[in-house]
């Protein structure tokens, strides 16, 4: 096994100049510490605690199969200010399926969001929607591959929510998919969760990989407070770089990796980068390891997520994996 600190499968260069600030973000990112005055209508609200307890379920109260919009609030220890949005369709089943979106038009979308309903809804067993809580930041923040922010690590949050919520639940297998930047965070939670399976289609793998935009909105609303730029960056190289994550550890889990083929910006700054962290060289016709398989396939043109019968077919075999 790998040392913690040993990084070989880091993409990223986190040299400063790719990682700029927005002087108009910074200053217009919303107050976290505000109270937040919306209640949510039809949206049971939790503790940390609920969530933890071994004593008690928080479904104690429900029978059979139910939809159920979650919201746990700040406790000081797992969360210090944001709150996790997540959406639970539960069924009778020993599945769990847990959805990520990716990048939104804030104009168009209100948080929370819960991508893919409509194209799992045919999913034979529970399913759990959790909308990505960095976009708290910001109101016009619409990309932060659910890293978190300055204080609150999003990925361990995240984590934490779907290991306790599968063991409320009786699951056996955990399947963790998105498109994107949600395939991005369905990479990174599933890798702490021992036994589960990773399904990204055409995910980002490195932050500093993707457009300049997307970023530097990242860093002004979610991270501006960093006084070192660089020691922040470093000191958290493994929420910003799937191959430094990656490569840190013998992982636990299973990842099939879906490419699309017609969106080449992502085959060459995400996939083969990722895979070549691995030591997969698809140029030797080498396309996985032990844990992980790369299956390049043309699904869509450019950089789209996949239609509901492609989604469905993967997620069906990936509980077979």
């Amino acid at each position: 096994m790998k040392s913690n600190n040993a990084l070989s499968g880091q993409i990223s260069t986190f040299d400063e100049k790719f990682w700029v600030k927005d002087d108009i973000f910074v200053n217009t990112r919303n107050d976290l510490a505000a109270t937040d005055a919306i209640h949510l209508v039809d949206c049971t609200y939790l503790e940390w605690q609920d969530i933890l307890s071994t004593e008690k379920s928080p479904f104690d109260n429900t029978d059979g199969e139910f939809e159920q919009q979650f919201r746990i609030v700040p406790d000081g220890i797992h969360a210090k200010r944001l709150h996790l949005d997540a959406l639970l369709v539960r069924r009778d089943s020993k599945k769990l399926l847990v959805v990520f979106h990716g990048a939104l038009d804030r104009e168009k979308y209100i948080l929370p969001r819960f991508e893919f309903k409509t194209s799992v809804k045919r999913f034979d067993g529970s399913v759990l929607f959790i909308s990505d809580p960095s976009l708290q930041t910001h109101d016009e923040l619409g990309l932060a591959w659910y890293v978190g922010d300055e204080v609150d690590n999003g990925h361990e949050m995240i984590t934490t929510l779907v290991r306790e919520f599968a063991r409320h639940l009786g699951t056996e297998k955990i399947v963790l998919t998105g498109s994107s930047g949600g395939g991005y965070a369905a990479l990174s939670t599933s890798f702490h969760i021992e036994g589960s399976v990773a399904l990204p289609f055409s995910p980002q793998t490195s932050v500093e990989g993707y457009y300049q935009g997307h970023r530097t909105r990242l860093l002004s609303s979610a991270f501006s407070t960093w006084p070192d730029l660089k020691q922040g960056l470093l000191s958290n190289v493994t929420r910003f770089d799937l191959g430094a994550l990656y490569g840190s550890n013998a992982a636990r889990n299973k990842v099939w990796f879906i490419q699309n083929t017609g969106d080449k910006f992502h085959i060459l700054n995400h996939c083969i980068p990722f895979a070549k962290s691995l030591g997969i060289d698809f140029s030797k016709g080498d396309y996985r390891n032990d844990n992980i398989r790369f299956d390049l396939i043309l699904y869509r043109d450019g950089h789209k997520p996949p239609l509901p019968r492609t989604m469905n077919d993967y997620i069906s075999k990936a509980f077979d994996l």
